[in-house]
């Protein structure tokens, strides 16, 4: 994948009315250019794509606090997946934990940020504060 094009057309993106880029190939989504992405399905997983895409800390640390609450695991994330999903978000140093609400003109959920995602937004304030 070329992430410096999707860096590159952050500007085309955004008059397009998008946020980011979601890569996926063949229906099989992998990450951001610049974070990664999770969803929670239908029975409350917390499911991101494996580590040999992206390898981030947020990502890590978002992980290990879902696994304290909910089953949380790497695996495949397609967009069917993505469209059965209760919530979305992606990770990032940057963002922490930013909620997707839309892909592709598709409301994920109830299409408002989700309990688990913003759940697992204070944990990781919490886990950054515990560090200072």
């Amino acid at each position: 994948m070329n992430y410096v094009t999707g860096i590159r057309l952050q500007q085309q993106i955004k008059e397009q009315g998008a946020d980011d880029v979601l890569y996926h190939q063949n229906g099989v989504v992998t990450e951001f250019p610049r974070s990664n992405f999770f969803i929670v399905t239908p029975d409350n997983r917390v499911l991101t794509p494996p580590e040999d895409i992206l390898k981030g800390i947020t990502r890590k640390n978002v992980l290990e606090l879902a696994g304290k609450k909910y089953q949380a695991e790497e695996g495949i994330v397609t967009l069917a997946d993505i469209a059965q999903a209760k919530e979305a978000f992606t990770t990032s140093t940057t963002k922490r934990i930013l909620p997707i609400v839309q892909v592709d003109g598709q409301l994920i959920g109830n299409g408002k940020p989700g309990v688990i995602t913003l759940a697992l937004l204070q944990d990781l304030i919490d886990l950054e504060n515990q560090q200072k």
